[in-house]
């Protein structure tokens, strides 16, 4: 039935209307009504995790802002709560949240409370790589730039902090505490006193009561460490006039006295030990003190004395430890640290105590407990840094390199820690640390083409990634064709290759001052071998000095001698035969037949191949000089046809009487003959003419084990062992012509028999004799 036009028209115009309110609808709710509930949803939730956190209940506002977090990550309401509620906790992770924050919301105040926590968590790294992204707004903050100064100080970079402390005084120039922290720093670099205007600055400085103890201490202290007698009497009576001295400020004080040699000294030390013995800090100070005025030997009973919580403390046991050592008592070193922890130190504590097993000789002891000092630092850069500074002090060469590859993972940047590495597995000859150094520069340095050179030349001399290394090489000489280095390593690279002329001949580019160099001259020494040139190379290799080589630069020039000599040889092998050949010919008789060798025996194929030696080797059998034979054959090494001079070997052994050694020598040939049909048959061919009946057999079983179809060769065997009555070796060889050919029933029957005289495969053998004799009953 056909509707009417007006109907249809209704039809469609009310489908496309439909189409368009479903498209506008979906439209209008993904991309409005989704978002805008998603966004009240999470609001919600953060709403819900302040709740939490005002009611002292932050491991729910934590559960809350996480799903919050799940939800959106530019969220910072969420990361806000999740701060603020880990740190209410104590936990870790507080710090990640805070950074989170300061990138979503990169306020002053955000900045400045991520690294307020940062240095209360002792993480100063992790503030420290937040410094360079500091806004226009937080730069101009004085309070960023004293905390700044605070992480930089904490991370062993003191002229960044001084810049900090400098931009601080900028700032603020009525910050008096800023303009003497700067000036501690200036005051630290400037050991030779060649500034006496800062020393009146800090003087000045002194003037302030709120500083008048830490800028009299500061220039005190810079008298005792130079022992500077004049003016620090001085300095020592002003500080003795400020009120309430620290336990820093009186040991100064102490120090000051003992330098100027007045009896007050001890007085004032003895009143102070009186005095600190509860508190853990000030007692470590004293032992301190004590040791450092040369009176270890009081720090033991001072020790002892003290009360068990007092003596509990890591700093003070570090301490006494430090006493013990200063008086060489390792026993008494040892006893004090066995039994106890450090929990902030522990490296510190593995490492005196293998101070102490090291000086009692016990090396795995002292083995041990140095491993778990290298453990215990983990990567914290200030313990691997004073680990560091132990091994330097103690003189430990192995372990405090052992500690700059400790560095070297946590700052692998730095290029006095790189040159120390590079310097000690050079003269300790470890070229995989070597490769395994340049390999992590490359990694973060692809540029660095130095280091990629480094890195190709070490490969090619361990034989590891050699591929990768020719490359690397070929590029960087293409790109610097003037730099001998990197020619030096596209050289070796193409010695690899195969192609030593060319190798030789991108040495021979080089000027005469490059090419005197010990490696290089080596490597020239190495491709004239591999050329064949025996003298020249010889004439190269004598006068490289190897003393200073890597190992795998010597195992080179091993080689390269190898070489030489084996050429030498070569030599003086064709002059031998040019010889033999001419006395042959001048005491031959016209119509005399030549003598006849041992490779007249071999195959024509084998005869028109063989070397130098191998002719020789033929006419001193042929002449039958046997001492002349004999040398030749045990100095040389025949390469592919080896297998041929331990056959002569064998065959000199079996001449004198020696038939284990012949017997010995005839095996090794087979087993360097392997399964090669060829060689199998030249043994085979030298065991005939020599009418050696039983390595003939043994030949023969190699060849008949890779071609068990050959009858020729079955009866053969089959007739010597008959012969020899071997009925096993029958079955063997039976059996391996029938697992190829299991058609033919004479030799079935035969298996069978041998079988049963054997015992051997008794149930198939009974059923072969069965079959057979139904076969044929009248056979």
């Amino acid at each position: 039935m056909k509707l009417p036009s007006s109907v249809a028209k209704r039809w469609l115009l009310g489908s496309l209307l439909t189409v368009a309110l479903l498209g506008s609808g979906y439209y209008g709710a993904r991309h409005h009504a989704w978002p805008a509930l998603k966004g009240w949803r999470i609001e919600r939730m953060n709403r819900d995790a302040r709740a939490f956190l005002d009611a002292q209940d932050p491991a729910n506002a934590l559960l809350v802002a996480r799903k919050s977090l799940k939800s959106r990550t530019a969220n910072p309401a969420a990361w806000r709560v999740a701060a603020e509620a880990a740190e209410a906790r104590g936990q870790a992770d507080a710090l990640g949240y805070r950074d989170n924050l300061r990138r979503e919301e990169p306020t002053t105040e955000n900045h400045l409370a991520y690294i307020r926590l940062a240095l209360r968590l002792n993480a100063p790294g992790y503030a420290l790589a937040s410094l360079p992204s500091a806004t226009e707004a937080t730069l101009a903050d004085p309070e960023f730039h004293r905390l700044a100064a605070q992480i930089c100080s904490r991370s062993g970079r003191p002229d960044e902090a001084r810049k900090h402390l400098a931009e601080l005084a900028r700032l603020v120039p009525a910050d008096h505490g800023a303009r003497l922290d700067v000036a501690e720093f200036q005051l630290s670099a400037d050991p030779e006193r060649t500034n006496p205007a800062l020393r009146a600055q800090i003087l000045a400085l002194a003037e302030h009561p709120e500083l008048r103890g830490r800028a009299l201490a500061l220039l005190l202290r810079e008298h005792i460490s130079a022992r500077l007698v004049p003016g620090a009497a001085e300095l020592l009576a002003r500080l003795q006039t400020v009120r309430d001295l620290t336990v820093p400020d009186r040991i100064l004080v102490i120090e000051a006295l003992t330098m100027l040699q007045s009896p007050d000294a001890a007085l004032l030390l003895s009143q102070l030990q009186s005095e600190v013995p509860a508190d853990p800090a000030d007692a470590a100070r004293v032992i301190e003190l004590l040791t450092r005025l040369g009176r270890a030997d009081a720090v033991g009973p001072w020790f002892d004395s003290l009360p068990e919580k007092t003596r509990a403390d890591e700093t003070v046991q570090n301490g006494a430890a430090e006493a013990r050592l200063a008086l060489g008592d390792v026993a008494g070193l040892e006893k004090l640290l066995r039994n106890t922890k450090w929990p902030r130190r522990e490296y510190l504590r593995q490492a005196l105590l293998a101070h102490a097993y090291r000086a009692q000789g016990r090396e795995a002891d002292f083995a041990a407990a140095w491993k778990l000092a290298l453990i215990g630092v983990g990567s914290d850069l200030k313990k691997t840094t004073n680990l560091l500074a132990r091994a330097e002090a103690w003189r430990w060469t192995a372990e405090r390199h052992d500690v700059i590859w400790k560095l070297f993972a946590l700052a692998p940047d730095n290029p006095s820690i790189q040159h120390s590495l590079m310097r000690w597995e050079r003269f300790q000859g470890n070229t995989t640390n070597l490769r395994r150094l340049f390999a992590r520069i490359v990694e973060l340095h692809p540029e660095d083409d130095v280091a990629r050179n480094n890195l190709a030349y070490t490969s090619l001399l361990l034989d590891a990634g050699v591929a990768r290394a020719g490359l690397d090489a070929s590029r960087l000489h293409a790109a610097y064709p003037k730099n001998p280095y990197y020619a030096t390593t596209h050289a070796l690279a193409l010695h690899k290759q195969g192609d030593s002329a060319a190798a030789l001949a991108l040495l021979d580019s080089l000027g005469a001052a490059d090419r005197s160099e010990p490696m290089r001259q080596l490597l020239r020494a190495r491709f004239l071998a591999a050329a064949g040139e025996a003298r020249p190379a010889a004439n190269t290799l004598e006068g490289v000095v190897l003393e200073d080589l890597l190992p795998e630069e010597k195992r080179l020039a091993a080689e390269t001698g190898a070489d030489i000599a084996r050429l030498d040889r070569a030599q003086g092998s064709r002059s031998r035969l040019l010889a033999l050949r001419g006395e042959r010919d001048a005491e031959a008789t016209p119509g005399a037949s030549a003598a006849t060798g041992w490779l007249a025996l071999l195959a024509p194929a084998t005869r028109e191949q063989a070397g130098t030696d191998m002719q020789l080797a033929d006419s001193l059998y042929g002449s039958l000089d046997w001492s002349g034979l004999d040398e030749l054959l045990r100095a040389g090494n025949w390469r592919d046809d080896d297998y041929l001079r331990a056959a002569l070997l064998a065959y000199l052994e079996r001449r004198q009487d020696n038939v284990h050694q012949s017997h010995e020598n005839w095996r090794q040939a087979l087993a360097l003959a392997d399964r090669d049909p060829r060689r199998l048959e030249n043994l085979r061919a030298l065991a005939t003419g020599w009418q050696w009946k039983a390595e003939r057999v043994e030949t023969m079983n190699r060849i008949f084990e890779r071609d068990t179809g050959d009858r020729l060769l079955l009866e053969e065997l089959l007739s010597y062992y008959r012969a020899e009555r071997r009925t096993p070796d029958l079955l063997r060889v039976l059996g391996l012509h029938l697992a190829r050919d299991p058609g033919t029933d004479e030799e079935a029957v035969a298996y069978a028999y041998y079988s049963l005289l054997l015992d051997s495969h008794v149930a198939r053998a009974q059923v072969t004799a069965r079959h057979a004799f139904e076969a044929e009953p009248t056979d």
